[in-house]
């Protein structure tokens, strides 16, 4: 397992798409732990700029974690996508997987990009029930921006 983990970082580190595509062939096909490798593949995905390569893999993952959505949202958002990063943010809601101060900073600059006020004060509601913005200087700041 130790050597996935490495082979994939290195991949995202040197941006070597085509041996990311094999290692990942290579997991599927020996059946090790998809669920735990999908993570750092979407991860390596994003870094090396194959966002729908990174989506297709997040969609066929059964557990997703806030990490994982989180990569997702902001790499959206990052490139203008800003309409796929609310419907993956709403897709999230809606399977029950709470946001965390880096969901929160990633989809109001999505909301304010696109300009759904409402939406964008519905999150700020939802950060403020969950603790969040006064004592989140993260999530503070990105309201303000």
């Amino acid at each position: 397992m130790n050597l996935y983990t490495s082979l994939i970082a290195q991949c995202a580190h040197k941006k070597s798409i085509t041996t990311l595509k094999a290692v990942h062939t290579h997991i599927l096909k020996s059946g090790s732990l998809f669920s735990f490798f999908g993570h750092k593949l979407i991860d390596s995905y994003i870094k090396c700029g194959i966002i729908a390569e990174a989506r297709k893999l997040f969609d066929e993952l059964p557990n997703r974690h806030i990490v994982t959505w989180n990569s997702m949202i902001s790499s959206h958002v990052s490139r203008g996508k800003t309409k796929e990063a609310i419907e993956l943010y709403n897709n999230m809601l809606f399977e029950g997987v709470l946001p965390d101060a880096y969901t929160f900073s990633a989809i109001f600059k999505a909301f304010a990009e696109v300009g759904v006020l409402s939406h964008g004060q519905k999150a700020h509601a939802l950060a403020l029930v969950l603790g969040f913005e006064v004592s989140d200087g993260f999530v503070a700041t990105a309201i303000v921006d």
